[in-house]
């Protein structure tokens, strides 16, 4: 079950004629079988040959037959033949460990006004994961993955929350602490707290459309960094997070390919529903993503065609009483550069706009969020590659200037690194370089250039005992004390007349181990 290949099972039917004999030792059966009744020539001591068995019993008895079928009998409804090992079974366990200076109070977005006291600087954030792999026949697979949450420094309970903010888990209420998250999809409650990432069932019709039903990932884009193509997952992913937590979305998934020309089209049924911002209230109202009647499941469609050195995607999702997304890339290749674009399109009249006095406002028309980057890797030895990859992203969804961040935070539509309105970022990866055969390297920066701050961060990662992997990784946040990646703020009075401050963040540290089986 665990990857290796399983010896052979027993035959649950009876054995075949002479295979008795064999076992104890007898010597081989004659070229001309014996006639019927005869026992003549028959050695002392060895055991006198039997009847061959009947056909009830080769077969079994007619109420084995049917409850488990009749062995001799040919495939139904497919010639698929199960493999040896239909099913595998794994996992990882991830244990992690942060340290942040000067850390930072936390905020509670069902009452943004209370903001404790003691600041938060220390988190251990632990994962296990489970899978079951099951693949009867090359046609059919079914897939589960369970995750499991527990951080022993947070608390056992919190207040539900209204608002959102990238690195939450969906499902899980939260408070959130005003810093840059160091992974995806985190819950902020002690735990254990389960989650679903996975369950799906994938099968084709007629070899010809593919067919994956349930929870999965499906991620649109090229980009490394910034997806704004991603639509297929409610919340954004962090950008520096080693680990993408986030669970999968349940859909219908179509596929057709056109194998002739390298093209592939996509339809997909979207029955989980996503949290909506409600004018009225200006909050995302609990339970609102419910998916109640056939009317409220949304739908999406991709089309990725191969044109040249070049590749294009085009998609689109709808969604009942929401106006459509749209999404566009293109990669290809130039020389030794890997480039890329990434295109998504919103309506501005669904996206609330926070203002510096904590009021509500709505844009209008199509606003689009674009990223562009690429690549370069250089073989500097037989085995070892070098990789440098850069990239920048324009949000018209975000803002020129950092005075409208606690506004942001009290509505709760803060959203770490897709505030700003322009950013940049570069990385520098060298995996096993040289005889460094079970390390590896990287460095990123990434910048929100409206604002004028910026985060660095170092991973190194070590294999150790074979299957298990150190991590560490130091992170330095600097620039504009008031900005994203600093979160400085003094004597801010909120609408309520209570006043508080933030000190600026400054570095953080943190240490992980993982085995994977």
């Amino acid at each position: 079950m665990f990857g290796g290949a399983p010896s052979a099972p027993a035959d649950a039917g009876t054995a075949a004629p002479g295979a008795a004999d064999a076992r104890v030792g007898s010597a081989p059966a004659a070229s001309s079988p014996p006639t019927a009744g005869a026992t003549s020539g028959a050695s002392p001591g060895f055991p006198t040959p039997t009847a061959p068995p009947s056909a009830s019993d080769e077969h079994g008895t007619s109420r084995d037959v049917d409850l488990l079928g009749d062995p001799n009998a040919g495939p139904r409804l497919s010639q698929e033949v199960a493999p040896d090992d239909p099913l595998k079974i794994g996992g990882q366990i991830y244990l992690r460990a942060s340290y942040n200076n000067p850390g930072s109070p936390t905020f509670d977005f069902s009452n943004p006004t209370d903001v404790k006291s003691q600041h938060t600087t220390f988190s251990a954030p632990s994962l296990v994961d489970a899978f079951f792999d099951a693949r009867p026949n090359d046609r059919v697979r079914g897939f589960v993955l369970g995750r499991l949450f527990f951080d022993p420094t947070l608390p056992t309970t919190t207040t539900a929350s209204t608002g959102t903010t990238s690195g939450t888990m969906t499902g899980t209420s939260m408070a959130v602490t005003p810093t840059a998250p160091g992974l995806s999809g985190v819950s902020s409650t002690r735990g254990p707290a389960a989650v679903l990432d996975q369950l799906w069932l994938r099968f084709d019709i007629a070899h010809t459309v593919f067919v994956t039903a349930g929870r999965q990932h499906v991620k649109w884009g090229t980009a490394r960094f910034w997806t704004p193509t991603d639509f297929l997952h409610p919340e954004h992913r962090n950008p520096v997070a080693v680990f993408d937590a986030r669970p999968g979305y349940t859909m219908l998934k179509l596929h057709l390919p056109w194998e002739e020309r390298g093209w592939n089209f996509y339809a997909f049924g979207l029955v989980e529903g996503v949290r909506r911002w409600d004018p009225s209230t200006n909050t995302y109202p609990l339970g609102n993503d419910r998916v109640a009647t056939l009317g409220q499941l949304g739908g999406a469609a991709r089309a990725e065609l191969v044109l040249g050195p070049a590749e294009l995607g085009l998609d689109a999702v709808v969604y009942k009483d929401q106006k459509p997304r749209y999404g566009a890339d293109l990669s290809f290749g130039v020389g030794d550069f890997d480039l890329y674009v990434d295109a998504g399109f919103r309506y501005g009249s669904e996206i609330p706009r926070a203002q510096e006095d904590f009021s509500i406002t709505y844009a209008v028309g199509i606003k689009p969020q674009i990223t562009t980057g690429g690549t370069y890797s250089l073989k500097y030895n037989d085995n070892d590659v070098f990789t440098l990859a850069a990239e920048y992203f324009y949000n018209a969804l975000g803002y020129p200037s950092p005075r409208v961040y606690p506004a942001l935070f009290y509505t709760g539509t803060f959203e770490f690194f897709y505030t700003g309105r322009h950013y940049a970022a570069v990385s520098a990866i060298a995996n096993a370089p040289w005889s460094w055969n079970y390390s590896n390297f990287s460095f990123t920066t990434i910048g929100n250039l409206s604002d004028q701050s910026f985060i660095s961060r170092i991973d190194y990662s070590y294999t150790l005992l074979t299957h298990m992997t150190f991590e560490a990784f130091g992170a330095v946040n600097y620039g504009r004390r008031e900005g994203e990646f600093r979160l400085g703020v003094d004597s801010l009075t909120l609408p309520n007349g209570q006043s508080f401050s933030l000190s600026p963040q400054a570095f953080s540290l943190g240490i992980g181990l993982r085995v994977k089986i």
